[in-house]
């Protein structure tokens, strides 16, 4: 069984730095893992601070978090 933390975080990242930026963009190129289990894992970065969006299913439009 597929799970977020099975989604490496690294490709996540690589993507929201591309420009890769809505929840479905992102979805679309980890095909290899189902819908909700990337969006577990956007919720995962969102609510750890990695990333600033809405992992509720929406658009999304993720963005790195600024470190301050």
């Amino acid at each position: 069984m597929m799970q977020a933390k099975n989604v490496p975080e690294s490709r996540v990242l690589a993507l929201v730095d591309d420009n890769v930026r809505v929840s479905w963009e992102i979805q679309r190129a980890l095909s290899e893992f189902p819908p909700k289990v990337v969006l577990a894992k956007l919720r995962s970065m969102v609510k750890r601070g990695v990333l600033d969006g809405c992992a509720c299913g929406c658009r999304g439009d993720f963005s790195r978090r600024e470190r301050r």
